[in-house]
């Protein structure tokens, strides 16, 4: 009798456990779209933070100012007549930059991020509650540097140039039943300087 009795409780146990694993799968498959999405901003988070600090750290290093990347171009009357970027630099700063952030990157992954239910249902009193979510930065892929130059007005006769370092990284994020790619992009300022009169409309 008691042997009956036992094994029908150890059914019931395996039994309630199943139907526990069933409806927390279901429930994660319903709450797919928010996981995902929270998983990528997490992931993205913890990626930018690297990639910025990586990027810091070389400007840093390297100790650059505006005239290693730009040459302001006087005529003989001592007004602008263009803007030249030293490509030989910025070719330099972006495999630099790059090499920096992808072995900095490849630190990172295998990391596990965890993310509780409470965070993906969006109310503030459910925050930080309920079980956890493991998320993990599964790859990192090829990170790309671009160059980008911004002009914009500083004063009478006056303009502003900016340069910045456009740089952006794919990495692979994996979280439960999902694995997906996405890129995080950081913009850099890597220098500017206030040209005094009339600007070019073009630039080399």
């Amino acid at each position: 009798m008691r042997r009956r009795t036992a094994g029908k409780n150890r059914f019931l146990r395996v039994t309630a456990l199943a139907i526990i694993v069933v409806f927390a799968v279901v429930c994660l498959k319903r709450l797919d779209p928010y996981v995902e999405n929270r998983a990528k901003y997490e992931a993205k988070n913890a990626v930018s933070g690297v990639m910025s600090a990586a990027a810091y750290s070389v400007f840093d290093e390297q100790s650059n100012s505006y005239d290693d990347f730009a040459a302001v171009i006087y005529d003989e009357n001592g007004r602008v007549c263009s803007i030249e970027m030293l490509t030989a630099e910025i070719s330099k700063m972006q495999s630099l930059l790059s090499n920096k952030i992808y072995k900095e990157l490849k630190k990172i992954e295998d990391t596990e991020i965890e993310v509780s239910i409470g965070d993906i249902s969006g109310f503030f009193l459910l925050f930080n509650r309920g079980i956890d979510i493991n998320v993990k930065i599964d790859s990192v892929g090829s990170v790309f540097c671009d160059i980008e130059s911004e002009f914009s007005q500083s004063g009478v006769n006056q303009t502003c140039h900016s340069i910045y370092f456009n740089i952006s990284a794919a990495i692979s994020v994996v979280f439960p039943f999902e694995c997906v790619e996405t890129t995080v992009n950081v913009r850099y300022l890597a220098a500017q300087t206030v040209i005094v009169g009339e600007v070019p409309q073009l630039y080399a």
